[in-house]
């Protein structure tokens, strides 16, 4: 029973192992089957860095969860799609555009193998010692407050026009 999500992790730890290479290797190509396409030469570092660097974080997680049995590494990559899916689906209503059915299939799958596999070490909840300590939980759900209330800042339709007015009064000083 436990082989069967084990297996799931690694295969989904290998893509994002193949995601997360081609990002660093060829980032135009990889930006272009995401829909992204990079303005200049720092594009092309925020396409490696960002989503290279997670999705390698990912592979990593994924791959180390798996094969090491340990259940903290699962629960961080777990943690981390989770917010990748949560983006997907709070950016696809906000545009309006389609959430990619296909993208978040294979987030909520992988969250499906890693949750099962996390399980299937056993029910006991994490040792003591695979607890964060009480500050970092602290810091952590600050952090987490403090992106949620600035997500919601920016996409108030005023501030972002304040904000553009900014730039742009900035650049054309700059320009002109």
């Amino acid at each position: 029973m436990n082989s069967l999500p084990r297996l799931f992790v690694l295969l989904f730890a290998l893509l994002f192992l193949a995601l997360g290479l081609q990002f660093w290797f060829v980032p135009e190509l990889a930006g272009r089957r995401f829909g992204l396409e990079p303005l200049d030469a720092a594009g092309l570092v925020h396409l490696r860095a960002d989503l290279g660097g997670m999705f390698l974080a990912l592979a990593l997680l994924c791959g180390l969860g798996a094969w090491s049995r340990r259940r903290a590494a699962l629960l961080a990559a777990a943690a981390i799609l989770a917010l990748v899916a949560s983006g997907r689906i709070v950016g696809g209503l906000l545009a309006g555009a389609g959430l990619g059915p296909l993208e978040l299939a294979l987030e909520l799958g992988a969250l499906l193998a890693l949750a099962l596999d996390a399980r299937g070490m056993g029910g006991v909840p994490a040792q003591r010692s695979e607890r964060l300590p009480r500050r970092a939980r602290w810091a952590l759900a600050m952090l987490g407050a403090l992106a949620l209330v600035s997500v919601t800042a920016l996409t108030r339709p005023a501030l972002q026009l304040a904000l553009y007015d900014r730039g742009a009064r900035a650049r054309s000083a700059r320009v002109n």
